[in-house]
């Protein structure tokens, strides 16, 4: 399995040069964070030349535009990118895309310098480029989405005053299409996931353009492992064996739904690899916060996956139970358990509850060691928060 985890990103670059050259396309972009430019890993930057060798033999041009994970120092020194394949500059720099005698397209792109490109980078390309069809490869944050850092921060208004008919973004790396046309804004996000933090499907857009410039969209599925979070509420379970085979069942959907064509169309089953989120309140609680349950849950879950080709691992159980407390009958009891959730209950009930919890734990000393963290969370995740503390406090308080 661990073979099959590094060969992943290898294979699924490959398969998204064959769809390429399966489906005629005219030219591929490269929207930055291709690599990781810190692991300065020769043997990447080797595949991926190599891939892109194979698409320049068979006349595909290809616009490869480096960001905050492959800046372009991280690139090695001498080696050559193969003729046909077009690397933007750290300024912007523009390509026409010619089709028997005429222009089609028109590539505008721009790579970062370093790694914390923390200005605007759209002052730097044109104004209305069009027509023919003008398409943006840009590296960057649009409209501060949260989870990513602010690099070449920009905003749909500014994307769109520009004129072009399509942005092609690098840098937010789950799949999503922030404006459908007028122009099109898209994040096509990775091809394949390498951990937990990109669940889902992986793969790439490949977009068709007719005469009169209307685009059409189609996502390309490329993943060859599939990263999954699934949850299974517990609430009122006290046997093991029921949790068991609540966690047995969720696994075997996942392995009956993870199907993909191979190269001669056949169906074959898609590896993942599961991280489950147990939550709701059970009698099972404290054994599996104290006890060994969660090991032997995994250990069966796992049992016989490595021999597998289809292999649905299970990576971690993830614990947001809570314990089979009635907290609105102990909120009446006059003890320090009962003050306790007294005042967490006066806190909800404020219409300014998120805030003043925000407040609140901004007075701590240690706020400065989380507040990055702090900022990303929304008024219903800061006051989940209170939740996770009662319960926390209820697993260490009550007999």
């Amino acid at each position: 399995m661990a073979q099959v985890l590094r060969r992943a990103s290898f294979q699924a670059l490959d398969q998204l040069v064959q769809r390429a050259l399966d489906t005629g396309v005219d030219f591929v972009i490269f929207a930055g964070d291709v690599y990781d430019g810190a692991d300065r890993s020769l043997r990447a930057q080797l595949r991926l030349r190599e891939a892109l060798e194979r698409l320049a033999r068979r006349g595909v041009e290809c616009f490869l535009a480096h960001g905050n994970h492959d800046p372009l120092p991280s690139w090695q020194r001498g080696l050559e990118l193969p003729e046909g394949v077009h690397r933007f500059p750290s300024e912007v720099s523009s390509f026409e895309i010619q089709r028997r005698g005429r222009t089609v397209a028109q590539v505008h792109g721009i790579s970062y310098r370093r790694r914390d490109e923390t200005e605007s980078l759209l002052p730097l390309f044109p104004r209305r480029p069009g027509p023919p069809f003008a398409i943006g490869v840009l590296h960057a944050n649009v409209g501060g989405l949260k989870g990513h850092d602010n690099y070449a921060p920009c905003t749909l208004d500014e994307l769109r005053s520009l004129g072009f008919d399509y942005w092609a973004l690098g840098h937010v790396h789950h799949r999503q299409v922030l404006e459908r046309g007028q122009p099109w804004v898209v994040y096509p996000g990775f091809v394949q996931g390498r951990s937990v933090r990109e669940p889902g499907p992986g793969g790439c857009y490949r977009v068709e353009v007719d005469r009169q410039g209307t685009a059409r969209l189609y996502f390309e599925r490329l993943d060859v492992v599939t990263w999954v979070e699934e949850q299974i509420d517990v609430s009122g379970l006290d046997a093991t064996d029921r949790l068991l085979d609540l966690a047995l069942e969720r696994r075997e959907a996942l392995r009956r739904t993870a199907v993909r064509k191979t190269g001669s169309e056949e169906l074959a089953h898609r590896p993942a690899v599961l991280r489950l989120r147990l939550t709701g309140r059970s009698p099972l609680h404290g054994s599996l916060v104290r006890g060994d349950l969660p090991a032997q849950l995994l250990e069966a879950l796992r049992d016989g996956e490595e021999e597998r080709p289809d292999f649905v691992w299970t990576e971690s159980l993830e614990l947001h139970t809570r314990p089979p407390v009635d907290r609105s009958a102990r909120r009446q009891q006059e003890d320090f358990i009962g003050e306790l959730l007294r005042a967490g209950h006066r806190l909800r009930q404020r219409e300014d509850a998120a805030a003043e919890i925000r407040r609140r734990l901004g007075q701590r000393p240690e706020a400065r060691l989380v507040e990055d963290a702090l900022d990303q969370l929304d008024d219903e995740e800061i006051l989940a928060l209170l939740d996770d503390a009662e319960a926390l406090a209820l697993d260490h308080l009550e007999p």
